[in-house]
């Protein structure tokens, strides 16, 4: 009897355990193959086998809902292999004899879904655009625009749209890597006026390769000839079709560069077979495989130049770096796509430029902090990017951009006023400006308008200052990060051009932005609710007597309304104001913003003297010449109201 138990319970062990190897095994075959691209255009698909052993499809479907094709037949994928079914190349066609297929499988630009089958179980799934869902299938379909195809990023399979982009040909799809360890240079236009940019590649003693949206800075230029002429290797990639921009300088001055030695080629030209990207809007530069310099700003003679716009650039010291955006800087100066061109080819009649610099000199200090520094492409990581830096606040999210499109403007939802809004809810010091020069300022500045009164993001709009013509800048402070590079808060930035950027971890670089970016974000109502109304007074000595300035920390362009205690009253959108001394006595000054709580008052003693008046006040005052103060008081207001910044639109 023992034996017998024995023997039974030996059977029913050994069932069990073929039970579970069949069932591991068939959870093991419906992971081991998955589809790794769908062409929707070209109507065709591409089925991998991830195991370090071939498979045979004979027995498996693929169904789109509306057709389904069997194999009937043997077919092998090889270990690690893949195999193209439709019309792609060297691809087994639908009508080929290893199928069988029945109704019509048509993969729809618009939206649809593909399964893979293996018996009545699903091995792989996925679904785009507009479909429904299918099974095996969780949360909303994959995004494909049209002329894309949908690419699977990598062997893992959560079912979902995050295993899945939608790319083109000759794009890199990176994701965001490790940072890499590097000594970094900040500097701001128009600060600096674009001194590092030319130091470093007048210093380069092997190579440098620019890839940038607009190179029209004749000292660039000039600089970049002379290097080619003593045998650096100089290359450039340029847009071919920046948008509202006249280029004959351009052209002219990269005639010269070619003329020179060095090889400059043109991406999107109208005259393009393809075109991967809307626009190439990078402003980068890899110099001797070992320096990166990324801005926000062309290489312009404006920015590389006295007079340019707000943005921020750095340099990386960094190998690691170096040699992955060199990569990308392959990828995209190559001819293989259809879209790159060479300049001598397209422009065979140009002429050079007339008038080069000689010689150019950098004097600049390069002051230099270490950092962790990740790279960040569009269309590849650049959107997710973000949102992880943004979404990671803990102290304070600074952001200055010029453009922000309405789609991104939402306080719900995956944008990034939602992500800023989400961090000032959790205690971060949360602060945004937005260009307000352009021509679509009255948009800016509805959308600001938006942000302040639904959100808790402290937001202004700004249409340039004395300093610089307008906020050009896309940079982004997060605690101790800084993002520096060419990415807009648009969609085609972040979905369809090439952009880079840079994430920098340095708390010194970050608060040398920082500081930048509250002088930019200036004087304004969140500034008087953390600070309150404070009324300065100094006293001004004229040949006619002495006048009294009275200013306050508010803004310009806000009504005030002053009293100078002896009951003269002014009032007026200007946040200083000039007013004659009255007789000797004590009185009290006073300010208020009409229709507000903001208001402060200052005593004043003012005594007589053989000419007169001598004015004391209870405040420190500065004497100032007379000459110097009206004039640039008068210039101030003069410029604040009748000098409304121009209003164009342009693409930089």
């Amino acid at each position: 009897m023992r034996s017998r138990r024995l023997l039974v319970v030996g059977i029913v062990l050994f069932l069990l355990c073929q039970m579970q190897f069949l069932a591991d095994g068939a959870d093991a075959a419906s992971g081991d193959l998955q589809i790794t691209e769908v062409h929707p255009k070209e109507e065709f698909f591409v089925i991998t086998n991830s195991t370090s052993g071939s498979i045979d499809l004979k027995g498996y479907c693929i169904t789109d809902g509306e057709g389904t094709l069997e194999v009937i037949r043997s077919l092998v994928i090889a270990a690690s292999g893949t195999l193209t079914i439709g019309n792609g190349p060297s691809g087994l066609s639908l009508t080929d004899t290893h199928f069988s297929k029945k109704g019509n499988i048509q993969l729809a630009d618009s939206g649809d879904e593909l399964l893979l089958y293996r018996g009545n179980t699903i091995c792989d799934s996925v679904c785009w655009g507009k479909s429904q869902g299918v099974d095996g299938w969780l949360g909303e379909p994959v995004p494909c625009s049209s002329g894309y195809h949908l690419l699977r990023t990598g062997p893992k399979d959560t079912g979902t749209a995050e295993d899945w982009v939608q790319t083109k040909y000759g794009w890199t799809n990176l994701s965001i890597p490790d940072g890499f360890e590097a000594r970094v240079h900040p500097f701001s236009f128009p600060e600096s006026h674009g001194e590092p940019v030319l130091k470093m590649i007048s210093e380069a003693e092997e190579s440098i390769d620019i890839c940038i949206y607009l190179l029209s800075s004749p000292k660039v230029i000039s600089v970049l000839c002379q290097q080619a002429e003593k045998g650096t290797s100089v290359r450039v990639l340029v847009e071919g079709a920046p948008l509202g921009t006249d280029i004959t300088t351009e052209i002219s001055l990269l005639k010269s560069l070619t003329d020179a030695g060095g090889e400059v080629r043109v991406i999107n030209h109208p005259d393009s077979e393809a075109s991967r990207f809307l626009y190439v809007h990078s402003k980068y530069a890899v110099i001797d495989s070992s320096y990166v310099i990324v801005t926000s700003e062309n290489w312009t003679a404006g920015n590389i130049g006295e007079y340019g716009n707000r943005g921020w650039g750095a340099i990386a010291e960094s190998e690691g770096l170096a040699d992955y955006m060199g990569s990308v800087f392959e990828n995209d100066f190559s001819t293989d796509w259809g879209d790159v061109s060479e300049f001598s080819y397209l422009y065979p009649n140009a002429r050079p430029y007339s008038s080069l610099p000689a010689s150019i000199e950098c004097e600049c200090e390069l002051e230099w902090y270490d950092a962790l520094v990740t790279p960040v492409l569009s269309p590849d990581d650049s959107f997710v990017a973000l949102q992880e830096l943004i979404s990671g606040a803990d102290e304070r999210v600074y952001a200055e951009q010029m453009d922000l499109a309405s789609s991104l403007a939402g306080r719900t939802g995956d944008t990034p006023i939602s992500w800023m809004n989400t961090a000032a809810s959790q205690g971060a010091d949360v602060r945004f400006i937005l260009d307000i020069s352009q021509s679509d300022g009255a948009a800016h500045e509805q959308i600001i308008s938006e942000i302040s009164s639904s959100t808790n993001v402290k937001a202004v709009g700004i249409s340039g200052r004395q300093e610089f013509s307008l906020v050009h800048n896309k940079g982004v402070i997060v605690d101790d990060s800084v993002w520096i590079g060419s990415v807009n808060w648009t969609v085609n930035s972040f979905q369809r051009n090439r952009e880079t950027a840079l994430i920098v971890t340095s708390f010194e670089t970050a608060d040398y932005f920082a500081e930048l970016f509250l002088e930019d974000f200036g004087v304004n109502y969140y500034t008087l609710e953390e600070e309150g109304l404070e009324l300065q007074m100094t006293r001004v000595e004229t040949s006619s007597g002495p006048v009294l300035l009275l200013s306050v920390n508010g803004p310009a362009g806000t009504e005030y309304e002053w009293s100078l205690g002896d009951g003269t009253v002014r009032t007026g959108a200007f946040n200083r104001t000039l007013f004659r001394l009255p007789g000797p006595g004590t009185y009290t000054a006073t300010v208020r913003i009409p229709g507000t709580d903001y208001s402060c008052s200052a005593t004043y003693v003012v005594e007589g003297d053989e000419n007169g008046y001598l004015g004391h006040m209870n405040q420190t005052y500065v004497a100032l010449a007379v000459s110097l103060l009206v004039i640039g008081i008068g210039m101030y207001l003069f410029r604040q109201r009748f000098s409304p910044p121009e209003r164009g639109r342009m693409y930089r």
